[in-house]
């Protein structure tokens, strides 16, 4: 099953969704989150997220890592800001919701601005390309970023201590196209 790029008019090019089919009987349902034949490379690292209800992780970039991410129970919303540099959809942004009630798996390329806002108490998942460190984990910017142009339904959601200090779009650009020379 190939995965279903989304509309360029509305979306990103290389954000990518995969309809997750969960297979149904008596005893409830089972949902294959993920085969090696999903995707092109392998997700070594697999990391579990229960987050609280108003919280908000992120913004980050990652240069090198591509996201793989799965609603495990309720809802999350993503935004995402694409800045790399010669990509047909530089400057978009967008907003996505994964639900649990609807499963799909949700793929963020390298150069690819993504933060999770959290309604409601939930649980996701996210597989990483590589397990191993590049250095790029501290990029970021903050979530209300005006130029991210990110519609998100909260004004004061829970932010770490990380996420409520970062800078700005316009210096994640600067950091992002200066590490990518």
């Amino acid at each position: 099953m190939a995965l279903t790029a989304m509309g360029i008019t509305k979306g990103i090019a290389g954000v990518e969704q995969r309809e997750l089919t969960p297979r149904r009987d008596m005893r409830g349902s089972l949902t294959e989150m993920f085969r090696p034949d999903f995707l092109p490379f392998p997700l070594p690292q697999w990391n579990l997220f229960y987050s609280n209800a108003n919280a908000m992780r992120g913004m980050r970039l990652h240069c090198h890592r591509t996201d793989y991410v799965v609603v495990i129970d309720a809802t999350v919303l993503v935004g995402l800001h694409d800045l790399r540099a010669g990509s047909v959809s530089v400057g978009a942004s967008m907003l996505v919701e994964l639900s649990a009630s609807n499963p799909r798996a949700l793929v963020i390329p390298p150069g690819i601005v993504h933060g999770f806002y959290i309604p409601e108490r939930a649980i996701h998942t996210i597989g990483l390309s590589h397990s191993f460190d590049f250095g790029d984990d501290g990029l970021g910017c903050r979530w209300d970023d005006p130029q991210l142009g990110l519609a998100w339904p909260c004004t004061d959601p829970v932010l770490v201590e990380r996420d409520r200090t970062s800078g700005s779009l316009d210096a994640l650009r600067r950091d992002y196209l200066g590490s990518a020379k």
